[in-house]
């Protein structure tokens, strides 16, 4: 999948890992290593321990980081849009996603 995502110029990101990873957390090791750009260290499903976890993860693997709330409406109604445990300012996340975006 990461190879396909890539010959179509996208950048390959794994969403909520400390849900998908089912608590294999030493995974994302391994995913990045078979050429994962990146995590979505920061979600509304995560602890801020399991958050941070992620984020340090990336910065290690020297990986994009993004933030997701997981919002999805009428079907998720106890998730608000933008709640993602990230308290920080996202603008170097929002920057280097540009750059390896080129734009």
């Amino acid at each position: 999948i990461i190879r396909i995502i890539h010959e179509n110029k996208g950048l390959a990101f794994i969403a909520h890992p400390g849900n998908n990873l089912k608590g294999q957390f030493d995974l994302i090791d391994e995913m990045f290593e078979g050429g994962l750009d990146g995590v979505e260290a920061y979600s509304s499903y995560h602890t801020e321990e399991i958050n941070q976890y992620f984020h340090n993860k990336a910065i290690t693997h020297h990986k994009l980081i993004s933030c997701g709330s997981d919002f999805h409406g009428k079907t998720k109604p106890s998730i608000s849009i933008g709640k993602t445990g990230f308290k920080g300012d996202e603008q170097p996340f929002i920057e280097q996603l540009r750059k390896k975006l080129s734009f």
